[in-house]
C-alpha cells in the first residue's frame, strides 16, 4: 500500500526550491532525489520521499530552515492560485470567518502534499490548533530533540498571513518525540497550537 503513495508535486518542488536557498552547496545531492526524471506529473513515491527527509535531518539547523521554507512556499502557491473572488473578499471578512476558512483549507494542501497525511483544525476562542496524522516528516527511528514537523508549522502561519491574519505559535509535539512504536492515538500524531493576534 505505501509504495503506492505518491508525495503532491508541490510539496517535491517546494523542497526543491527551499534546499537551494537554504543549502545551495547540497543542492545537486538532492537534486538526484528530488528530479522528476520522465515523472511528468512532479510527483514522486512516499519511500524515496521518506529518504530525502532523512538525509535532511542529518544537515543540523539546516533541517528546520528547510523544511519551514518549504511550508511558507506551499502556503504562498496555494493562495497565488485561489480564484480571484477569494484574494478579495477573504481578507475582508471578519477575523473569526478568515480563521476559519484557513482551517478548511488546511486539510485539502496537507492532502494535497501527500494523501496519507491527514489534518484536524478547530478553532476556539482565539486559539488555532492543528493535529497531523502520518507527518511525512516525523518517521523518524530515534527520537529527535525537537519536532520534526515545522513544515506544518509554517504552512499555518504563512496560511494565516495571506488572509492578514497574525499568529503566534509552533508545533509542540511530535509523533517522532513520542516514539514510532506507540500505539496510542497521541503516539502517532503531530499536534500545534497558534493563538490569533486581537487586531482585527
Amino acid at each position: 500500500m505505501t509504495r503506492d503513495i505518491r508525495v503532491g508535486r508541490g510539496l517535491v518542488a517546494a523542497l526543491e526550491q527551499a534546499i537551494a536557498e537554504e543549502l545551495p552547496a547540497r543542492a545537486e545531492f538532492y537534486d538526484h532525489w528530488l528530479k522528476p526524471d520522465g515523472r511528468h506529473d512532479g510527483t514522486m513515491g512516499l519511500a524515496p520521499m521518506m529518504a530525502v527527509v532523512g538525509f535532511l535531518r542529518t544537515e543540523g539547523a539546516g533541517y528546520q530552515r528547510v523544511v519551514e521554507s518549504a511550508g511558507r512556499l506551499v502556503a504562498q502557491w496555494t493562495w497565488n492560485d485561489a480564484s480571484r473572488w477569494t484574494k478579495y473578499w477573504v481578507p475582508r471578512l471578519p477575523r473569526w470567518w478568515r480563521a476559519r476558512v484557513v482551517t478548511r483549507r488546511l486539510a485539502s494542501v496537507v492532502a494535497e502534499t501527500c494523501p496519507a497525511t491527514r489534518v484536524r483544525t478547530s478553532v476556539a476562542r482565539g486559539v488555532l490548533t492543528m493535529s497531523v496524522r502520518e507527518s511525512v516528516f516525523c518517521g523518524a527511528r530515534e527520537k529527535p530533540a525537537s519536532p520534526l514537523c515545522g513544515f506544518y508549522g509554517a504552512l499555518v502561519v504563512a496560511m494565516c498571513a495571506s488572509v492578514d491574519l497574525v499568529v503566534s505559535g509552533q508545533m509542540a509535539s511530535c509523533r517522532a518525540q513520542a516514539g514510532n512504536a506507540s500505539g496510542a492515538e497521541g503516539g502517532r500524531s503531530c499536534e500545534g497550537t497558534f493563538a490569533l493576534s486581537s487586531a482585527p
